[in-house]
């Protein structure tokens, strides 16, 4: 969304999940001072847990966000809220209080910026009723409420952004190259066309796309990966479409298994033709697993050894998030603190910004051992979405 949070003309960028509840929110804002955007808030499911973000409409005909956090301390109820209001493209704190009810008296204890004000369950419900619900919402404000706001996908908002940056240059929609929004669609469905008849050729074998400085076929790309092993090598490939980037293009992912390593590629088109790409870190070990997810977040694992079990989440784009390891406790003994604390320091060496390693059982149904497969799925459906389906040669080019 592109809203006007303080009511002086200065645009702010709302954005926000598509899988947001209330108990797991996830969003962003970004405001805009001098001639430079930034982010100025930001919340996501980890710092969502046990808070509440409320954006709502205040009397004096600004937006502001109400940061709840809620802790519960028996036998009191205790809430800690902050008050945010935008202002000049970035975003303050005016607000500060604590909410109590120790349900000896019934009655709510507010201390507002210092000053306490004791309400009844009934005076303090009508105090909070409203703001924090957008189903209470009661809007009277002479434009359209917030909540009443359709918002844009990011396509839909990258055209609204540059007809919008147009008019305020004192441009007209044609002279900054905006189209219609229905003949964009049909340009975009016939590049989209376009494509995939492309990506059809290839993997015929009738077009060849660039490689590292050289023309190949689909065949010669499995052949140099094959020739990497020796003798062992025998290839079989995996094809996805996705559209990582949001542009309603597709770029065809070809994940290309021998033996002993996973090659991961993205094929896409540019106007010289087609080019293929290495993804980071696209070799995984023998008897290892790779999977791609909706975001473009990688899961590697990487087998099980006599000693450990390992996994890994990285980008396509190389960022390396989180390093997990299971080690067996049954290998290590008396060790089994030492090789904790070891596989640890290896983790934080390989550059992952977070790091978590667990000890138990070998056996799978051992709790330790499925606390931490929990800790992997979670992980993966937080920051993956759904799993990529791919698909072998024959079924990819059905589909094309």
């Amino acid at each position: 969304m592109l809203c006007d949070f303080a009511g002086d003309g200065v645009p702010y960028l709302y954005v926000y999940s598509s899988t947001n509840d209330t108990d797991s929110q996830s969003f962003e804002i970004y405001g805009w001072t001098g001639r430079t955007a930034e982010l100025i808030f930001d919340t996501d499911a980890e710092k969502s847990y046990r808070n509440n973000f409320y954006i709502y409409e205040d009397e004096n005909n600004k937006y502001e966000i109400r940061m709840d956090y809620e802790e519960y301390c028996p036998p009191a109820l205790f809430y800690r809220v902050q008050t945010y209001a935008f202002a000049e493209g970035t975003i303050k704190i005016i607000c500060e209080r604590t909410e109590e009810n120790n349900f000896e008296d019934e009655l709510w204890h507010v201390i507002e910026n210092g000053v306490e004000t004791v309400y009844t369950s009934e005076e303090y419900s009508t105090l909070t009723a409203g703001r924090s619900q957008t189903e209470n919402h009661k809007h009277t404000l002479p434009y359209t409420c917030f909540h009443a706001i359709q918002p844009s996908t990011l396509q839909e908002m990258m055209e609204g952004l540059n007809q919008y940056a147009a008019l305020w240059g004192g441009e007209s929609t044609k002279q900054s190259g905006a189209q219609p929004v229905d003949d964009m669609g049909d340009n975009i469905a016939a590049a989209k066309d376009a494509m995939l008849e492309q990506y059809r050729q290839f993997l015929q074998g009738n077009l060849t796309a660039e490689y590292e400085g050289s023309q190949m076929t689909m065949n010669e790309l499995c052949e140099l990966y094959e020739s990497y092993e020796g003798d062992q090598g025998q290839s079989t490939g995996r094809f996805a479409l996705t559209d990582f980037d949001m542009d309603k293009l597709p770029e065809l992912q070809i994940f290309i298994h021998t033996p002993y390593y996973t090659y991961m590629n993205t094929l896409y088109s540019t106007e010289e033709g087609l080019k293929i790409r290495d993804i980071p870190g696209s070799a995984s070990a023998s008897g290892g697993t790779v999977m791609l997810y909706t975001t473009g977040l990688l899961q590697f694992g990487y087998g099980m050894s006599a000693e450990r079990y390992e996994e890994c989440f990285e980008t396509i784009q190389g960022e390396r998030l989180a390093y997990f390891a299971y080690i067996y406790e049954e290998f290590f003994g008396e060790e089994i603190d030492s090789a904790v604390e070891y596989q640890k320091e290896q983790g934080r060496q390989e550059g992952y910004e977070e790091v978590f390693v667990s000890y138990g059982s070998e056996a799978y149904d051992a709790p330790s051992r499925v606390e931490y497969d929990r800790m992997i799925s979670d992980f993966a459906a937080e920051h993956g979405g759904k799993e990529v389906q791919f698909y072998s040669q024959e079924e990819i080019l059905n589909l094309l």
